[in-house]
């Protein structure tokens, strides 16, 4: 069992404080901060499966109640807490994509 952080480097950056902070960025922004999100969980998804032998249902503990010895543990859950992260970015980045193409498109259909 690790007690280091071992996973896969993502390249996504973008700390989302607020909802308004999304607002402010431009579609192609959006877009281009989804696309690395999509490879970023991608990665992860990977690394959890065939490095960590786990998925993000994967029980942790045995059938007594005692952590598996078979996993890695703590690799699986900073795994799985990164994705869930990344994963709300990405529902918030998408609906902010979807506010800003029916915006435009009520625009243009004035």
């Amino acid at each position: 069992m690790s007690l280091t952080n071992n996973l896969p480097q993502i390249k996504y950056s973008l700390q989302i404080s607020s909802r308004e902070q999304l607002n402010n960025m431009s579609f192609s922004e959006l877009s281009d901060y989804r696309k690395q999100l999509d490879h970023d969980l991608s990665r992860l998804f990977i690394y959890l499966k065939n490095d960590l032998h786990a998925d993000m249902s994967t029980d942790l503990l045995s059938g007594d109640g005692f952590p598996r010895s078979d996993i890695d543990i703590v690799q699986v859950r900073l795994c799985r807490v990164k994705i869930i992260k990344l994963q709300n970015d990405y529902k918030w980045i998408s609906e902010t994509l979807l506010d800003k193409m029916n915006s435009q498109l009520s625009q243009n259909n004035k």
